[in-house]
């Protein structure tokens, strides 16, 4: 019971898009290959939504259209807002922020503890 109310609070992140950028000049292509048909270049720094993986390649919705890129050819996350990392996970600002800094402490003590 346990397991399926924590993989249906994950849900809502599963659906969700995840922006990234594209950190060099790549095709799109149609399907996850390499000899597939281009449907579009995407030019450097373009912004892109990221919609599911598949070994090495990301499917990615761009303006141009949507399609798959090599995994490598993108920049992910980084560009989040608090508010919107609240609104993903489905908290508060304060509770994103309280918990991030609880992270924080206990990998710092953590990297203390190994280091000593």
């Amino acid at each position: 019971m346990k397991r399926l109310l924590a993989l249906s609070m994950m849900l809502p992140l599963l659906c969700w898009a995840e922006p990234a950028t594209v950190i060099r000049a790549t095709d799109l292509k149609q399907e996850p290959a390499t000899d597939s048909a281009t449907v579009a270049a995407l030019p450097e720094n373009t912004s892109v939504e990221a919609l599911e993986r598949k070994s090495g390649w990301t499917r990615v919705k761009a303006a141009s259209g949507e399609g798959w890129v090599r995994m490598l050819a993108l920049r992910f996350g980084g560009e989040l807002s608090m508010s919107e990392i609240a609104s993903v996970v489905g908290k508060s600002e304060w509770a994103v922020k309280k918990q991030l800094a609880r992270t924080i402490a206990t990998l710092k003590e953590n990297y203390r503890d190994e280091l000593s």
